[in-house]
């Protein structure tokens, strides 16, 4: 399921990193926040624990998040961009208030994320710096200590 393969990622981009293997390390921390905002929002959209994420979620996703004005991302279902303004929006669409705090920090902290990590790091050898690895890692931390919180609720069931 989503959580657990989310958990392997963050585990394994700590291995790296004291490894030394900054890059790879990114990269996979930038992996596991996109697989923890789908959990969060693949909750709150009904999905159990341990069910598939299929395309028609994903289209389903992309088209709530379009409806309400959302603009697309040119990485849309990898960008953790994409998948914080979806949480907001379902979360709004059904009239459940996340604190307008957290709202800000998921938004600022994703944002960090999408400048420190893209889709594309996957395909080239570039050297992280220390402070992109030490920003991705700490929004990777606040998503782990804030995931209750943004799943206050949760039982909004629109896609199922």
């Amino acid at each position: 399921d989503l959580e657990r393969a989310g958990l392997a990622r963050f585990e394994e981009s700590y291995l790296l990193a004291v490894r030394g293997r900054r890059h790879a390390a990114a990269y996979l921390l930038g992996y596991y926040v996109e697989i923890a905002l789908k959990a969060i929002f693949f909750k709150c959209f009904g999905l159990a624990p341990g069910d598939t994420v299929r395309k028609k979620d994903l289209r389903a996703a992309g088209q709530l998040v379009h409806e309400r004005g959302v603009a697309e991302d040119h990485e849309q279902y990898h960008s953790p961009v994409f998948w914080a303004k979806a949480i907001v929006v379902l979360r709004e669409s059904v009239g459940f208030q996340t604190a307008s705090s957290l709202t800000s920090e998921l938004l600022w902290r994703a944002q960090r994320m999408a400048s420190n990590w893209t889709v594309e790091m996957r395909y080239t050898e570039g050297l992280v710096q220390a402070i992109d690895w030490k920003n991705l890692y700490e929004d990777a931390l606040w998503l782990r200590a804030n995931q209750e919180a943004l799943l206050a609720d949760q039982a909004v069931t629109l896609g199922r």
